[in-house]
């Protein structure tokens, strides 16, 4: 199974307080999208880097109202209990984790330091409210629209990369004309810390 880039853990570093997309995560709601919350399956689901590079992994045994985590914290074995929870929907039954340190229900359970538990027991945030509104916010989404275009991030580059081949051009002009109202914005607040610097 994919790590970080498939949408199940997150990877990084943080500014302030620490962000969700910077802590390894279970997501309950792909695992029961992919069918992984039978009672007695016995899973292996890995951490990876944004090269695709595995960093960890972690072992999940499924009980009928529990789930066994084990993994490793700096070479450390931890293994711990995670119980569930169900809600009903118009399409059958949710599942929840209940975090371990609030029993309160969660779709997500982050690791900080030693142990999961949910994103308000870790008091973490998003990435995108600790970056928006300053330049780090604009570097994150240019190299969110380089890589749709398949190309590195230039930090100096001022126009878009080309468009790679099997893209609409229709889709293409959209990336290219968000690229650039990024890039104006990007080196707008850069002047105006200049300025302040003057």
């Amino acid at each position: 199974m994919g790590g970080y880039g498939s949408g199940l853990y997150g990877s990084g570093a943080a500014k302030g307080k620490t962000a969700v997309e910077h802590c390894r995560s279970i997501d309950i709601r792909k695992l029961q999208r992919e069918n992984m919350l039978l009672a007695g399956a016995a899973l292996t689901l890995t951490w990876s880097n944004e090269k695709g590079e595995e960093t960890g992994s972690i072992s999940l045994i499924v009980k009928k109202d529990y789930i066994i985590l084990a993994y490793k914290v700096n070479d450390e074995p931890i293994r711990t209990n995670v119980y569930l929870d169900s809600t009903k929907t118009g399409y059958g039954l949710r599942k929840w984790f209940l975090c371990p340190a609030c029993n309160k229900r969660a779709a997500i359970l982050y690791l900080k330091g030693k142990y999961f538990a949910c994103r308000s027991c870790h008091e973490l945030n998003y990435r995108s409210s600790q970056l928006s509104g300053d330049m780090g916010y604009y570097h994150d989404q240019l190299r969110k629209l380089c890589k749709r275009l398949g190309a590195e991030y230039d930090p100096t580059a001022f126009y878009p990369p080309d468009k790679p081949k099997g893209m609409h051009w229709k889709t293409y002009e959209k990336i290219a004309q968000r690229y650039m109202y990024c890039v104006t914005q990007r080196e707008r607040l850069w002047l105006e810390g200049a300025r302040r610097l003057l």
